[in-house]
């Protein structure tokens, strides 16, 4: 049926025109989805076919379009899965595998690549009509809201996503799972009712510092002005396999000073000096344990950044539990320990004894930053919308009934896909995924030495079909080769370059995948450029610094509408600050367009105010307006109650931020496959939704989510203020119904005009 409508369209061309080429700014006309459309090349009539421009067109209608000039190949990637790849001259393309003819060749004019309209019927499977009485070729038959007070709508998908919640639209009327009251509410303890029974000058003296690393020392330094005047310094040159290779150990020390049952306060302060972790944190192990039966007392791990952090862990004496212990051997690294007691409160009430309750002071009802925060919110995330009303005549109606539903936010939230199964609507993963998310990144697939094309094309495909509107590249430049987990960051050709010195097939192997990301994955509108390069520092130490300006221009001179990011872990360090002074220095910032800030919470876990001074600093320090947050994870928390907390409290403070430009977690669902999907933020292992997950959801679809409806004023006018996102708009007047899909985004005027015929 399609191909003969598109074939009733041609005949009726023809008959109309009077020539071999009849250019439209006197005759034809395109109407896309019920609004005219209007291009710096219009269609034109060749050959007694009427050719029109691909790009805007293919735009109009949701699809991705790439170019490559050195081959005049021109590919497209529609909403519906479409993979379309054409060679401009060529009276066929190949369409999802399969060659389809053109009845007449393609060309260029003035600079546009020119297509017969019948090519969009069969490429896009798009409805093509033709109007004599108003020479106009109409495309499409959903009625999507197009001017230049209004964003081009996306996509027109609508994703199914939560309708019911318990709690308000009220922004402040927010769930609370943990028992602050318990927590906060402790009692003051006095420490001369305690017995210390492992003492600061114990630990600094008596330590045996047993280590399996060649060149990894313990040393005592002098500390003045924190309140303790010495602390062990321990330095790990490289990375140890397990971290029992390097433990500070207190055979006996607790023989004869507890009982079982007794309540221990565990107090220390810590520092990290250097580091070679992604995420510039130190890390070390508290243990105590018995000799023989290896019962725990205390076994957990604390990280902490290179500021001092006092940490207190209650915890019950059990049998024999004697030996205490301090594990080094999990990075290059060097920290300090310091001002280290073990107290004996004997039957005093384990709950009752101090705790790092700073986090839950910043989560508890009355935090201050969150009023400000949802004060933010509705200043920077929504905007006043107008709908006007008006009969074919353009006269204004009043009284018209308007509806106002969002479908979808503006605002980038999302996480990790790898394969089609992740995003399948078949797939438990790739339902939840397609709740949850209008965004998405892929985990590995992606990255120069383990990309997947065919698998990320296949996947990316699915996405689009159900409604995921962002993508975002993950990743073009790691200054290693291998991850610490034995995958190749890189390929293995750009190594054998590397290791024979030659610097030009090196830099060719990289400018060759950045080109054919660019061409082949449009779609991916920004991508992480230089990724973690605190920690890693390879190419630069065998280049120079400026090498990193250099591979940075790269990707923007091929394509200067590509949003290069800087995407780091170690942004909590004031090595980050001075990455960003280099990137300066060398004239690479002029290049970097996005700031990314890992945000693994998978040890130090840091509160909402410290996340936006980070976020507040970040902007100051680089100059860049556009910051996201990515690699979103929250390993650290087993107690479901404070993970749920902590979860919304993230959600609030990061996008209160204006700077902001999106969330991407690393994972959506619980598994022990990796650090970072560990106690991941929405689902279980089960793929129950957690407390965590519920309050996510409460913010996105409830408390960021508009529906609002009422009546065209005197001027025909209805009036709205709206999250920024895409809606549907619909209008009851004059006996008819009509419904408009819209995009309400940031920067425009908002003001859509609905005409009842």
């Amino acid at each position: 049926m399609k191909k003969v409508l598109a074939l009733l369209v041609v005949m009726c061309i023809m008959i109309t025109s009077f020539s071999l080429v009849s250019y439209a700014d006197d005759s034809i006309k395109i109407k896309i989805n019920g609004y005219n459309h209007e291009y710096d090349v219009m269609p034109v009539i060749i050959n007694s076919r009427t050719m029109v421009p691909m790009r805007g067109i293919f735009e109009s209608l949701g699809a991705d379009i790439s170019w490559d000039g050195d081959t005049k190949t021109v590919r497209a990637f529609g909403l519906n899965g479409t993979q379309i790849t054409h060679i401009i001259g060529e009276s066929a393309a190949v369409v999802n595998g399969d060659i389809v003819a053109l009845d007449t060749p393609s060309q260029i004019i003035n600079g546009r690549t020119m297509v017969p309209v019948r090519f969009v019927s069969e490429a896009l499977g798009e409805k093509v009509d033709w109007d004599a009485d108003t020479k106009t070729v109409i495309i499409g038959d959903k009625l999507v809201a197009k001017s230049p007070a209004l964003a081009t709508l996306k996509s027109t998908v609508h994703r199914p996503v939560p309708t019911e919640f318990t709690r308000s639209k009220d922004l402040n009327d927010l769930e609370y799972y943990s028992n602050f009251d318990a927590v906060l509410g402790k009692k003051a303890v006095n420490y001369d009712d305690a017995k210390l029974i492992l003492s600061p000058e114990e630990f600094i003296n008596d330590m045996e510092f047993d280590s399996k690393v060649e060149g990894a020392t313990c040393e005592k330094v002098a500390i003045d002005g924190e309140g303790f005047t010495e602390a062990l310094r321990v330095s790990v040159p490289v990375a140890p396999e397990k971290d029992t290779m390097i433990i500070g150990r207190f055979t006996e020390k607790l023989k004869g000073r507890a009982e079982v049952g007794d309540s221990l306060l565990v107090k220390f302060t810590a520092k990290c000096i250097s580091t070679d972790a992604e995420d510039g944190f130190g890390k070390v192990k508290i243990q105590i344990e018995a000799p023989e039966t290896f019962k725990k007392a205390l076994f957990d791990v604390f990280t902490f950044d290179n500021t001092y952090r006092t940490f207190y862990i209650p915890c019950a004496m059990v049998e024999n539990a004697v030996n205490v212990g301090v594990r080094f051997a999990y990075n290059a690294q060097t920290v300090e320990i310091a001002d280290f007691n073990i107290y004996n409160f004997g039957n005093y009430p384990l709950s009752d004894l101090p705790s790092d309750a700073s986090l839950l002071k910043v989560l508890a009802p009355d935090a201050e930053w969150r009023k400000e925060a949802n004060e933010r919110i509705e200043k920077i995330r929504k905007g006043d919308f107008k709908v006007v009303v008006k009969d074919k005549d353009g006269n204004i109606i009043p009284d018209a009934k308007v509806k106002a539903d969002m479908f979808e936010h503006e605002f980038q939230f999302g996480s990790v896909i790898g394969d089609s199964n992740t995003v399948s609507m078949e797939k438990t993963r790739g339902k939840t995924f397609i709740e949850n998310y209008n965004s998405a990144v892929f985990e590995s697939n992606t990255k120069m030495g383990l990309h997947k094309p065919e698998s990320v094309r296949e996947a990316m495909n699915l996405a689009k079909v159900n409604g995921i509107k962002y993508f975002r590249g993950h990743s073009i430049v790691w200054e290693k080769f291998v991850s610490r987990l034995g995958n190749y960051l890189m390929p293995k050709e750009l190594e054998t370059a590397f290791n024979e010195g030659n610097r030009e097939k090196f830099d060719q192997i990289i400018k060759d995948y950045m080109k054919y990301v660019i061409e082949y994955y449009p779609e991916m509108k920004e991508w992480d450029v230089a990724n973690e390069i605190v920690a890693n520092t390879l190419f630069r130490d065998t280049f120079g610094e400026e090498y990193i300006a250099e591979y940075m221009r790269w990707m923007h001179d091929m394509n200067p509408d590509t949003t290069v990011v800087y995407n780091e872990a170690a942004q909590w360090s004031e090595d980050y600050i001075a990455r960003i002074k280099m990137l300066e220095r060398v004239g690479a910032m002029k290049d970097v367009d996005k700031l990314g800030l890992q945000s693994h919470y998978n040890g130090t876990i840091k509160n909402p105010e410290e996340m936006l001074a980070l976020y507040d600093r970040v902007v100051k320090e680089s100059g860049v307006d556009e910051i996201i947050a990515t690699e979103y994870s929250t390993g650290a928390f087993p107690d479901e109650k404070l993970h749920a907390d902590f979860n919304r409290d993230f959600m609030i403070a990061t996008f209160s931020h204006p700077n902001m430009t999106g969330i991407y977690m690393w994972g959506h669902w619980s598994s022990a496959t990796s650090e970072y999907h560990k106690n991941a933020p929405l689902y279980d292992t089960e793929w129950n939704l957690k407390k965590g997950g519920q309050a996510y959801q409460d913010l996105l679809y409830n408390k960021w989510w508009t529906n609002e409806e009422g009546t065209t004023n005197a001027n025909g006018e209805f009036g709205l203020r709206g999250f920024y996102g895409d809606y549907d708009v619909t209008v009851e007047a004059n006996g008819q119904t009509k419904t408009v899909m819209v995009a309400f985004h940031k920067g425009y005027d908002n003001i859509l005009e609905i005409t009842m015929d």
